[in-house]
């Protein structure tokens, strides 16, 4: 049976290489993901924050939230 190893183990006698992780085009795309991510975290968070009034369904202008349910009909009488 062969052992299990975890990933981060290595054989005694190897050594494990990432040659990508030093180089500087790598560097340099995990900087502008990293950017990239905090930008969009921060869009959401200016997004809620300055529509949150709008999420609760707040209302300041008055008008009622919902049309009225009743609809309104004009009488017209063409006997009267």
């Amino acid at each position: 049976m062969l052992a299990r190893m975890h990933v981060t183990d290595v054989r005694a006698g190897y050594e494990v290489w990432h040659p990508n992780r030093e180089k500087a085009s790598s560097k340099t795309m995990k900087a502008i993901v990293a950017f990239v991510l905090l930008v969009s975290a921060a869009l959401v968070i200016i997004i809620t924050i300055g529509g949150w009034e709008r999420l609760l369904g707040a209302n300041h202008s008055g008008a009622p939230r919902t049309a009225s349910i009743r609809p309104r009909f004009r009488r017209t009488c063409s006997g009267c």
